[in-house]
Protein backbone atom coordinates (compact mmCIF):
# COMPACT_ATOMS: atom_id res chain seq x y z
CA UNK A 1 0.00 0.00 0.00
CA UNK A 2 1.53 3.38 -1.18
CA UNK A 3 0.32 6.85 0.11
CA UNK A 4 0.95 10.03 -1.69
CA UNK A 5 4.11 12.35 -0.83
CA UNK A 6 2.68 15.41 0.31
CA UNK A 7 4.65 18.16 -0.61
CA UNK A 8 7.46 20.42 0.70
CA UNK A 9 5.96 22.69 3.39
CA UNK A 10 7.80 25.76 3.21
CA UNK A 11 9.33 27.15 6.60
CA UNK A 12 10.04 30.42 8.15
CA UNK A 13 13.43 30.64 6.64
CA UNK A 14 12.42 30.30 3.05
CA UNK A 15 13.41 26.31 2.93
CA UNK A 16 11.56 23.68 2.75
CA UNK A 17 11.28 20.65 4.50
CA UNK A 18 10.34 17.52 2.71
CA UNK A 19 8.38 14.66 4.99
CA UNK A 20 9.10 11.05 4.14
CA UNK A 21 6.43 8.30 5.28
CA UNK A 22 8.63 5.46 5.55
CA UNK A 23 5.89 3.24 7.64
CA UNK A 24 5.11 -0.21 6.11
CA UNK A 25 2.73 -2.78 6.46
CA UNK A 26 3.23 -5.16 9.06
CA UNK A 27 2.30 -9.06 8.46
CA UNK A 28 2.59 -12.32 10.54
CA UNK A 29 6.00 -13.37 10.39
CA UNK A 30 7.26 -10.94 7.42
CA UNK A 31 10.75 -10.38 7.86
CA UNK A 32 10.98 -6.48 8.35
CA UNK A 33 14.76 -6.23 8.74
CA UNK A 34 17.25 -9.23 8.16
CA UNK A 35 18.16 -10.71 11.46
CA UNK A 36 15.28 -10.07 13.47
CA UNK A 37 12.51 -11.78 14.07
CA UNK A 38 9.44 -10.89 12.50
CA UNK A 39 6.52 -9.73 13.93
CA UNK A 40 3.81 -12.27 15.63
CA UNK A 41 0.28 -12.26 16.21
CA UNK A 42 -2.22 -14.17 18.07
CA UNK A 43 -4.90 -14.47 19.95
CA UNK A 44 -5.55 -13.09 23.54
CA UNK A 45 -9.09 -14.44 23.25
CA UNK A 46 -10.98 -16.39 20.88
CA UNK A 47 -14.23 -16.33 20.33
CA UNK A 48 -14.84 -19.87 21.48
CA UNK A 49 -13.47 -18.71 24.51
CA UNK A 50 -15.20 -15.23 25.06
CA UNK A 51 -18.31 -17.47 25.27
CA UNK A 52 -17.43 -19.11 28.54
CA UNK A 53 -16.81 -15.96 30.12
CA UNK A 54 -19.32 -13.37 29.26
CA UNK A 55 -23.17 -14.04 29.03
CA UNK A 56 -24.72 -16.13 26.55
CA UNK A 57 -24.98 -14.77 23.08
CA UNK A 58 -22.18 -12.70 24.12
CA UNK A 59 -18.69 -13.53 21.68
CA UNK A 60 -15.61 -11.41 20.37
CA UNK A 61 -12.24 -11.48 19.52
CA UNK A 62 -8.95 -9.79 21.50
CA UNK A 63 -5.97 -10.36 19.15
CA UNK A 64 -2.65 -9.57 19.78
CA UNK A 65 0.72 -8.92 18.04
CA UNK A 66 4.12 -8.43 19.35
CA UNK A 67 6.90 -6.70 17.22
CA UNK A 68 10.76 -6.93 18.49
CA UNK A 69 13.09 -4.04 18.00
CA UNK A 70 16.49 -3.96 18.49
CA UNK A 71 18.94 -0.90 18.88
CA UNK A 72 15.55 1.76 18.63
CA UNK A 73 17.03 4.87 19.31
CA UNK A 74 14.90 6.91 22.30
CA UNK A 75 13.11 9.74 21.12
Amino acid sequence: MSRPTPPPAPTGSGATTRLVDLSHVVRHGRTTYPGSPGPHSEDHLSREESRTHYAPGTEFHIGRDAYLLFGANRH
